[in-house]
């Protein structure tokens, strides 16, 4: 049983009235009709206060109304707290990862179970389930991510209880960062097998390999592959920007491992490039698939950092 207000019990100093109005009564002398005071004889002072409680019924109730007053007063309940299991412990794994978990971690898991600790889903509704059932199970993943179901556990459990969890830790089980938990969690993290991926990807026209492990990723250009050229022409009658922007190529080049051949545009070759830069506000009389030409106008010069 709990008070909502505590402070109500005070009110049981209100005992201490009838205490003193029951032992400190005044007793009401006697009235003795005699025919002349002559036979009154000499007597002895007698005191008319009395520390003896007469009316016992009446002392009673006056306290148990007073004592009834003050609980009223402090508001008591009865807080039941909730069961969770006669289980010393919850030891939570999926049961789609169980296998996994099992060849990991046998020996542990097994010391558990012998003390007592009770095996459950790692999953929405954490239901108990045998490991005898673990050949019949599914594998279908969990919906919920993790940080959702060490949410949920908050509330299931009482604070301080123990939960032991055996499950990977990759980002791809959780939409978050862990939530303040009220119980004691004991990690124990189930590795995966190195299971090895690969596939080709293209980037910038150049086809890489890449292995997947559960560690990293690794990126491999594939030298089979017989790479490409291109050709480039620059005209630029002025020589001024045509330095920028072969530094750039180069740069590029470099970066992406294509060979890229820049060559002056002269007028004895219009064909064959696979991109012009014609940096001049002159008609242009290159032909290419793609080019790129200054606009007509007047220059303006800028200040410009590069």
């Amino acid at each position: 049983m709990q008070l909502f207000y505590p402070i109500g019990l005070l009110a049981l100093a209100g005992i201490i009235i009838p205490v003193l109005i029951h032992l400190w009564q005044v007793k009401k002398g006697k009235t003795l009709k005699i025919g002349s005071i002559a036979l009154l004889g000499e007597s002895a002072n007698s005191n008319a206060k009395s520390l003896k409680i007469n009316d016992w019924l009446l002392f009673i109730l006056r306290c148990l109304l007073i004592i009834l007053l003050a609980i009223f007063l402090a508001q008591p309940f009865f807080f039941k707290e909730k069961k969770t299991a006669e289980k010393k412990a919850w030891m939570l794994i999926e049961k789609n990862s169980f296998p996994e978990a099992y060849n990991s971690s046998r020996q542990t898991i097994d010391s558990l179970l012998s003390l007592g600790f009770e095996l459950r889903d790692f999953n929405f509704g954490f239901e108990p389930y045998n490991i005898k059932d673990s050949a019949s199970f599914s594998n279908a993943p969990s919906s919920l991510s993790y940080t959702s179901l060490l949410n949920a556990l908050n509330t299931e459990l009482p604070s301080g209880y123990s939960v032991y969890l055996f499950a990977d830790r990759r980002l791809a089980h959780f939409d978050g960062p862990i939530p303040k938990l009220s119980y004691n969690l004991i990690w124990n993290e189930v590795r995966h097998g190195d299971s090895l991926k690969t596939w080709t990807t293209n980037y910038l026209g150049k086809d890489y390999k890449a292995e997947s492990t559960v560690n990293s990723t690794r990126y491999s250009a594939n030298s089979k592959e017989p790479v490409s050229e291109r050709n480039i022409a620059i005209y630029d009658p002025q020589q001024r920007d045509a330095k920028y922007l072969k530094a750039a190529i180069r740069a590029i080049s470099d970066f992406s491992g294509r060979k890229i051949n820049v060559t002056d545009w002269t007028n004895n070759e219009t064909k064959g490039y696979d991109l012009v830069f014609w940096l001049s506000d002159r008609p242009i009389q290159a032909n290419s698939k793609v080019m790129f030409s200054y606009m007509p106008g007047k220059p303006t010069s800028i200040n410009s950092t590069l």
